[in-house]
């Protein structure tokens, strides 16, 4: 999967290592971890989209879209709002619990 400019805020690699020392076949693997960075990238958008006034929504959606690794994203919505890592960081952090607790069902 590609690195995004959030990754080094949440707790993804975490959450990935969880299916991949789970007893299951390498594609059902696959298919999860794929799941996960989709959790993960739609929950924080929304999270920032929610967080950030909407008339620079679609310079943030624009940034996202021509490279999404551009770690100056976060530059850019922190002149929109100062607390949008710890934002992403606790949005993470929550996303990364219901994982757990979805695993141990």
């Amino acid at each position: 999967m590609n690195k995004v400019f959030y990754h080094y805020l949440v707790p993804l690699d975490d959450s990935v290592a969880l299916i991949e020392n789970a007893e299951l076949l390498e594609k059902e693997k696959e298919k999860l971890i794929d799941i996960i960075h989709s959790i993960y990238d739609h929950k924080i958008v929304e999270i920032i989209l929610n967080n950030i006034p909407i008339d620079h929504h679609e310079r943030f959606i624009g940034m996202l879209a021509i490279n999404p690794a551009d770690i100056e994203i976060i530059s850019y919505l922190k002149s929109h709002n100062i607390e949008i890592d710890n934002i992403i960081q606790n949005t993470g952090k929550e996303i990364h619990q219901e994982i757990i607790a979805m695993i141990h069902i």
